[in-house]
């Protein structure tokens, strides 16, 4: 009974974190586009 338990809080734990992976891949992935899109505005400033 409270190695179930247990199992549950572990895999609960797990997607827990899965979903910060995802959510820190996320952010990332906005904050390279938000500087690309920087660089994209600076370059056609310059033409």
């Amino acid at each position: 009974m409270a190695r179930d338990k247990n199992k549950e809080r572990l895999e609960e734990e797990r997607r827990e974190q899965e979903l910060r992976e995802e959510q820190q891949a996320f952010k990332d992935s906005a904050r390279n586009l938000d500087e690309q899109n920087r660089m994209n505005d600076t370059q056609n400033q310059q033409k």
